[in-house]
């Protein structure tokens, strides 16, 4: 439907492309990963009934964690707003270039700009969050872990969940990149469907006024009256076949 109104349609091919991009950096990750998931699997289980020694100990694990998680979500995010911005631009350009069409038929494009200056700004902190609010002793799953014996079954369960961990993070910030995308795509479309709604109009008003063209009018307005409400027919079927 919008690339009726434009030249190409104003979205740029492939935007999960950078979704992609996203998950593929989880690489960047499985050595820092590996690294917490040994150190935890060293510890003494840990309960109730632990020392102030393993429980100062474990946490001091996690507030490792945390730190680096901070670091590395920092790492990750600029990559992702990095590629996102691309993408950004690449909207702009294109809405830049259909000045002409945004003001003919009088397409709002404020609000839609704004959301697409945002997109950035909505993933800051999202993995980061997400980390920290999984790997915490409030959190059922990883107390469980560190209530293990020492061993390789601890550290790979640890691992798991940190793996785990990781996934749902970067999820969540896809998420945000796709619920901001589709926010965009909707509105489009809908200022498009009001152009088109315009224009189905004028055809309606054309057709009105050639059916009131009489033998006293000029031959030659009375063609031009007809050239266009036939053009504005086309429009308004090619439209609906669109639709």
């Amino acid at each position: 439907m919008s690339d009726f109104i434009f030249d190409k349609n104003p979205f740029p091919k492939d935007p999960e492309k950078i979704i992609e991009k996203v998950i593929n950096i989880i690489g960047t990750v499985v050595d820092w990963i590996g690294n917490i998931a040994g150190k935890t699997g060293e510890t003494d289980s840990i309960n109730d009934n632990s020392s102030l020694e393993n429980i100062d100990r474990i946490t001091s694990i996690f507030t490792d964690f945390r730190e680096q998680a901070h670091t590395k979500a920092i790492e990750i995010e600029n990559a992702v707003a990095k590629e996102v911005n691309y993408y950004v631009e690449e909207l702009h350009d294109i809405l830049d270039a259909n000045a002409d069409k945004v003001d003919k038929y009088n397409i709002h494009i404020k609000r839609i700009e704004r959301q697409i200056d945002k997109i950035a700004s909505k993933i800051n902190g999202t993995i980061d969050n997400e980390l920290c609010k999984k790997v915490s002793l409030d959190n059922t799953e990883c107390k469980e872990i560190v209530k293990m014996i020492p061993g390789s079954k601890k550290e790979e369960a640890m691992n798991t969940f940190l793996d785990q961990s990781v996934n749902s993070a970067l999820e969540s910030c896809c998420k945000e990149i796709r619920n901001s995308l589709e926010e965009i795509y909707e509105d489009v479309e809908t200022e498009v469907l009001g152009a088109v709604d315009t224009i189905q109009k004028q055809n309606e008003l054309l057709k009105e006024s050639l059916a009131s063209v009489d033998e006293n009018n000029y031959e030659v307005t009375a063609k031009e009256q007809m050239v266009e409400a036939y053009y504005m027919i086309d429009v308004c079927d090619a439209v609906s076949q669109i639709l």
